[in-house]
């Protein structure tokens, strides 16, 4: 109804404002004509103003009203947006801590008490808990920090509280986010107590969630010690995958193999006792039963690349390459979303990154392996050592020597790895005596090693011994005329050894065994069909006897199998350069250059190329080039003669 009447006062108002105006007009043209009427025009205009005025304080009214109205309006509208705004943003906090709650993970420990006595003595049950979770906190760091599976995260019950209340009811964000933890979350919850037994013993009792109570018995006075055994089983019980690698880092190899055996036969999980199979296999000192034991993990999760990993390493052990090299390439086709969610991200990069590392070291192609191998290296001495070897294996001599020196700074110069560069980087520049020197040190040291080791750890170490460290002593004999004693070491060493056998033929040729050499060889390119090595051996075998023809046919194959292998590519140059043709050395050679381009012995071979060409001036650049670089007394001598 009001609705209908403002308008008829608006109409009204508009009629008497124009009927005003009218009068005031005629008023005006009234008085000009007859003087008389302007006294009555005057109060006339007066009356008129003051309606005038009485109008104009009503619309003011109106509109001091509709501003009044409009502000309510707009402070109603602001708190129904405050008020929807808060409910948006509680719901946002309820649904992230919903989110969080499904996805929470890890190891809590919700209480632990201790009797009177204890906290008599400051070992209340809240400083013993505290005491708990900072050591199984060190277990899992250190674990972490010797594993490609990332542990979930440790903490106490009532860490990172939020004290805010939810209004109207008494709640903590802490508590809601508590009581949502524990029924939509994967947590794992620890409880314990210690008890005095009397007669100086006491003991620690653990209950973690899904697992069989813990037990730890000892002096009351070793307080410290049976903390931590016992942060170490409730670790083992939370995440015995990861405990297995923790042992290992510590030196706890036969602890380490007697856990993953206890976890392949008995663990909770399918998947935990694929982990088991895996990992007895990792730590299993002795190679062949391992690379048995990881195909039971492989049959089981074939989608698993640790599992793959493990087979490649086995099989690394004991000198199968081309197996080797097969799980390698298997595991670079496996999907990474395919793996456990503790390997993703940074567990799955390494694994892909030692693939890869395995692949270049089996195919030769060194140029990538140091950017390959570099997630794999841990501290500094390791990473001076890999850049060391990668250095070596592309015949770069004044580099890895200069990391090697690194080494001796940082007191490492004696250790496996270190040794292990050197006599690559002595057999890389065909210094043969510092190579033998070496292989005899690399003897030495691996017994003292493999005695101060315990068993399973020792396994490794003659593995390597039988199948590494023992070829490298009978080449580097051979090589410095100790042929005798070259056989006599080679003659022990596995006959299905990819290295081991190649070292038999390259001792059959020094003892100018070619019937022998030839049957080794052949035996070599059996076992390794997929690789170059032989084939590049046996090439050059051939050349040193003359046969040509033979030579470029093995190298060609060399280099087709290693197509990034600047060895094939130099050696097939030489070969090239002994039937005559230089122009075609000189594009092998070009090629290795561009592989490795600090390798003294290809400059001074291709200088030799392009002098065969006429090519002085380009010859001699190449002889300059080799001149600044490591070379073998032998090719240090054949630069003089080229009166560089």
């Amino acid at each position: 109804m009001s609705e209908m009447l403002e308008p008829e006062r608006s109409s009204e108002g508009a009629l008497s404002s124009e009927t005003g105006s009218v009068g005031v007009a005629v008023a005006l043209d009234e008085a000009r004509h007859d003087p008389s009427l302007r006294g009555e025009v005057a109060a006339f205009l007066a009356a008129q103003r003051k309606l005038a005025e009485l109008q104009a304080r009503q619309l003011n009214g109106q509109v001091r009203d509709l501003k009044v109205r409009s502000l309510s309006d707009l402070v109603k509208l602001a708190l129904q947006g405050l008020t929807l705004a808060a409910a948006l943003a509680l719901i946002v906090v309820l649904v992230a801590m919903v989110n969080d709650a499904a996805n929470a993970r890890g190891l809590v420990v919700a209480g632990f008490s201790a009797p009177p006595s204890f906290a008599a003595r400051g070992m209340s049950g809240e400083v013993l808990a505290g005491e708990l979770i900072s050591r199984i906190d060190a277990v899992h760091r250190f674990a972490n920090a010797n594993s490609l599976t990332r542990s979930d995260d440790v903490r106490g019950d009532n860490a990172d509280a939020v004290k805010l209340e939810i209004p109207q009811t008494g709640l903590s964000l802490d508590d809601l986010a508590r009581f949502l933890r524990r029924r939509l979350g994967h947590e794992v919850r620890l409880t314990g107590d210690v008890r005095d037994e009397g007669a100086g013993i006491a003991a620690i009792t653990l209950a973690v969630s899904g697992s069989d109570p813990i037990v730890v018995r000892g002096t009351a006075a070793d307080m410290d010690g049976l903390l931590q055994q016992a942060a170490e089983k409730a670790f083992q019980a939370f995440d015995p995958s990861n405990f297995i690698l923790y042992l290992v880092g510590r030196g706890r190899s036969d602890d380490a193999r007697e856990a993953a055996d206890h976890l392949a036969h008995f663990g909770r999980t399918p998947d935990e006792q694929t982990a088991g199979y895996a990992l007895s296999a990792n730590t299993d000192g002795d190679r062949r039963r391992a690379s048995s034991t990881i195909l039971i993990a492989i049959q089981a999760a074939p989608t698993n690349m640790a599992s793959r990993m493990e087979a490649a390493s086995s099989n690394q052990a004991l000198g199968h390459d081309e197996a080797m090299l097969a799980f390698a390439r298997q595991l670079l086709k496996l999907r990474p979303e395919d793996q456990p969610r503790q390997q993703q991200g940074s567990g799955v990069a390494f694994l892909r990154a030692t693939a890869k590392a395995r692949i270049d070291q089996a195919t030769g192609d060194f140029g990538n392996l140091e950017s390959d191998q570099a997630p794999l290296v841990g501290d500094l001495s390791d990473r001076f050592v890999g850049a060391a070897r990668a250095a070596a294996l592309l015949h770069d001599g004044g580099t890895a020597a200069g990391r090697l020196a690194r080494l001796e700074t940082l007191g490492d110069g004696q250790t496996l790895p270190v040794l292990e560069a050197r006599w690559r980087l002595a057999a890389a520049v065909g210094d043969w005596p510092s190579a033998r020197a070496t292989a005899e040190a690399l003897m030495k040291a691996a017994d003292l090693a493999r005695a101060a080791s315990q068993a399973s750890a020792a396994g490794f170490i003659q593995a390597k011994r039988e199948t590494v460290y023992e070829p490298w002593l009978a080449l580097s004999q051979a090589r410095t005329g100790q042929v005798t004693q070259a056989q006599a070491v080679v003659g022990q060493t596995p006959l299905d050894c990819y290295l081991c056998v190649r070292a038999r033929a390259q001792v059959a040729a020094a003892a100018g065994d070619r019937a022998g050499a030839d049957r080794w060889f052949a035996e070599a390119v059996r076992q390794g069909p997929s690789l170059p090595y032989a084939h590049l051996e046996w090439g050059q075998a051939k050349l040193a006897r003359g046969d040509v023809r033979g030579a470029l046919a093995e190298l060609a194959k060399a280099r087709s199998l290693g197509p990034r292998f600047a060895d094939a590519s130099e050696a097939w140059g030489e070969a090239l350069l002994a039937s005559g043709d230089a122009a075609a050395a000189e594009q092998k050679f070009q090629a290795a250059a561009a592989l490795a381009p600090r390798w003294g012995r290809l400059h001074l071979k291709w200088g030799e190329a392009l002098a065969r060409r006429g090519r002085a001036e380009d010859a001699h650049s190449q002889f300059k080039a080799a001149s600044a670089l490591s070379l073998s007394a032998p090719d240090r001598a054949e630069l003089a003669a080229q009166h560089v």
